[in-house]
């Protein structure tokens, strides 16, 4: 597990547990976001997916005391079609919203289509 996953892992993680609408045993059953940011940013790394990390992940790299929920990614629309594990559930020409296993995955898309 590379560290850049596990330490995204851990911020979600922390995230999600320590908000208290979220203490279901549905959002508590979910002990794997470690595993699974990993295998994300693994996919994107083998599949040489260029990416940039921003909002609240990117944040928490300077600034400590702050949760966040998701992680938000800038992608171009073609790079975001190589990851099809990736589960869209709201979409328009500049933003997409899905799920990557138990992930909240923000995407601004960018208009640069290369």
């Amino acid at each position: 597990m590379t560290l850049a996953a596990r330490s995204v892992g851990a911020i979600i993680r922390d995230g999600i547990y320590f908000d208290i609408k979220n203490w279901s045993d549905e959002f508590m059953a979910d002990r794997n976001l470690l595993e699974t940011a990993d295998t994300l940013f693994a996919l994107l790394e083998t599949r040489k997916i260029p990416y940039l990390l921003v909002g609240g992940i990117a944040i928490l790299s300077y600034i400590e005391g702050r949760n966040t929920q998701d992680i938000d990614f800038i992608f171009s629309r073609k790079d975001l079609d190589r990851l099809t594990e990736l589960i869209l559930h709201d979409e328009n020409r500049d933003f997409a919203r899905g799920n990557f296993q138990s992930l909240q995955i923000d995407c601004l898309l960018t208009g640069n289509n290369s």
